[in-house]
């Protein structure tokens, strides 16, 4: 090998055949200033094995500091990143020149005026309308973008620029509601891409349409009169209205009787449709206030409504009406002075009535005559008393031939007739149901031609409801005795009578030891979800809920029966065992609404009844 050769590659060449491992230490450092090996191998190595156990035992610290910086770099990247520069909202004016005040249903047009009072341009803008419910877009200058008319375009303003968006717009509402429109206009600085908004509003309140609507009628008039009305519109506007209806309101006491033309919807509403300009229309109706007393002011209430888009209806006009009742020239009344509690009387119960009458006139009434008449399947017809009166079935009359004080009744003079009838028990023997007594009364003279009507009564007549118990001997001893067991059956049976019963829950409590009492034979199988039964305490709960109406005559009793054993003991020597104690039932009367509360009778051992209805003795044997 020449001397100049690279020592290095000469000690790289020796075989590895030589029998000795490659060992770094014994590589001849290189003379080169330019070598690569510049750091001992020997420290190398030192460093490497440093290095290995840190990393390992530390590996989790290192990924975080390594995810630190990573954070710390994406940070100062966005802190430090060119931005935009932060701008104010332009100086721009925008206003509203619109009515403060429209009829409703009626067309507004809105003058919407922006001005650039700003030194930048504003591009990119637009103008946006909010509407109030009841307000729609009709049309405008420049024209919508889309249909809903609620943005429109808006050019570029340099500083000190104008530009006006005319819109018309229909505002529809009740009279005296308050509508805001919002304007806003959207925009940009010139090469920018921040948005901006500025915004206005303004309120319109809306007044009566030009719709003439007026109600007439009697301004006076009597509880035995039917009375007409008249409700008379027409659109005064210069345009035709679309949707239109009438709604009337009557005062509490009047009946409605008829109209022409039939109203559309219930007894009050009539739909007009279109009225076009200058056109009118009529709607008559007829009633009485047969339930008003003389002195009471009646009024009436006509609206014209319009529907507008989103499919409700709002008030364009309204007038009133008032009539006052006067009284009557002849007035009878009636009243029950006994035997009926709340406007309810009993089944076998009496009762009694007082007439009352008088002459308002301002002239004598001769021959007076005054005729009750009884409505009802319930009454013993031949129970009635009126003393000194004809009495034809359900017809009572009073005439001068009964009393003399009916011959001539002068001014404001006045009296009192009596009578009493007496209602069945049962009070009937058919399926009828929800019973009442009505009574109607009535009084004329020979100055009037016909009779004038007095006060109508109705008294509702309770139901009659009974809850009885009863005991079967199933199996075991009989009678009872001492350490033998014995079964009987419990009988629940419910019945009603004429008016429907509801809310209907029966408790009672069984006296003996819990295993005693057989849940698996609670019949008839529908109520065996209806019974529950706690045996810490004995208490047994039937819900009956609804009990119809003639169960137990017309239609088969309600029952539940349950099975129960006992042994008895030595101390019951001598005496019965109770069997079912404490019965009790509250249930209410869906016609009269009374609320109804019902015993039924303990059971014992000696509630046992023989096949001839003979008590059998319960008393327990030893």
């Amino acid at each position: 090998m020449e001397e100049n050769q690279n020592p290095k590659v000469s000690n790289m060449s020796v075989p590895p055949s030589a029998g000795k491992p490659l060992n770094v230490t014994n590589i001849v450092p290189p003379t080169s200033p330019v070598a690569p090996t510049a750091v001992p191998t020997s420290r190398f190595k030192a460093l490497l094995a440093t290095v290995g156990p840190f990393y390992a035992q530390n590996k989790y610290y290192v990924w975080a500091a390594v995810l630190g910086i990573i954070v710390l770099v994406v940070l100062a990247f966005i802190a430090f990143r060119p931005q935009e520069p932060i701008l104010a909202p332009a100086k721009v004016d925008i206003s509203i020149d619109a009515p403060t005040v429209s009829p409703s249903g009626g067309e507004a047009v809105l003058k919407v005026k922006i001005t650039n009072k700003d030194t930048a341009t504003l591009n990119k803008a637009e103008l946006e309308l909010v509407y109030p419910e009841g307000a729609s877009y009709v049309d405008s200058t420049p024209k919508a973008i889309g249909l809903t008319g609620t943005t429109f375009p808006v050019p570029d303003l340099q500083p000190g620029q104008n530009v006006a968006v005319l819109i018309k717009v229909r505002i529809q509402g009740q009279i005296n509601d308050e509508k805001k429109l919002i304007a806003k206009l959207h925009y940009r600085y010139t090469n920018f891409s921040s948005d901006f908004v500025a915004e206005t509003t303004h309120t319109v309140r809306l007044v009566a349409a030009d719709v003439a609507l007026e109600i007439s009628g009697p301004q006076t008039t009597n509880n035995a009169q039917v009375v007409t009305y008249e409700v008379s519109y027409k659109n005064n506007s210069d345009k035709e209205i679309q949707n239109g209806r009438i709604e009337l309101t009557y005062p509490d006491h009047f009946q409605f009787a008829s109209a022409e033309p039939q109203p559309n919807l219930g007894k009050n509403i009539w739909n007009i449709g279109t009225l076009q300009k200058g056109q009118q229309g009529k709607i008559s109706f007829q009633g009485s206030f047969a339930s008003g007393g003389p002195g009471q002011s009646e009024t009436f209430k006509a609206a014209f409504l319009v529907l507008d888009a989103s499919g409700s209806f709002f008030t364009q006009a309204d007038t009133t009406f008032t009539t006052q009742i006067g009284s009557l020239p002849l007035v009878v009344t009636q009243e029950v002075v006994s035997g009926s509690s709340n406007g309810i009387v009993k089944p076998g119960e009496t009762l009694r009535y007082k007439l009352s009458y008088r002459n308002n006139a301002a002239v004598a009434a001769k021959g007076a005559i005054i005729v009750l008449t009884i409505d009802s399947q319930a009454v013993d017809l031949g129970s009635i008393q009126a003393e000194g009166a004809q009495v034809n079935n359900g017809t009572i009359t009073w005439n001068a031939s009964s009393n003399s004080n009916l011959e001539t009744l002068n001014p404001n003079e006045s009296g009192n007739l009596e009578f009493s009838l007496k209602i069945k028990n049962p009070p009937v023997r058919d399926t009828s149901r929800n019973l009442e007594v009505k009574t109607a009364v009535k009084i004329k003279s020979d100055e009037y031609e016909t009779f004038l009507p007095g006060g109508d009564l109705a008294i509702k007549i309770s139901t009659q409801v009974s809850v009885d118990t009863s005991l079967e001997h199933i199996s075991g001893q009989l009678p009872p005795q001492v350490g033998k067991e014995s079964t009987y059956r419990l009988n629940i049976a419910l019945s009603n009578s004429t008016n429907e019963l509801r809310d209907g829950v029966l408790t009672a409590f069984i006296p003996v030891a819990a295993s005693g009492v057989d849940l698996s034979s609670i019949q008839p199988a529908r109520e065996v979800s209806n019974v529950t039964f706690d045996s810490s305490t004995g208490k047994l709960t039937w819900k009956v809920g609804i009990l119809s109406a003639h169960v137990g005559d017309f239609s088969p009793l309600r029952k539940m029966s349950i099975n129960v054993r006992i042994v008895p003991s030595s101390n019951q020597v001598g005496r019965e065992v109770e069997l079912l104690k404490t019965v009790g039932m509250k249930i209410v009367d869906s016609f009269t609404g009374e609320n109804l509360s019902l015993n039924g009778n303990a059971l014992t051992t000696s509630s046992l009844k023989d096949s001839n209805g003979y008590t059998v003795d319960g008393s327990v044997r030893p």
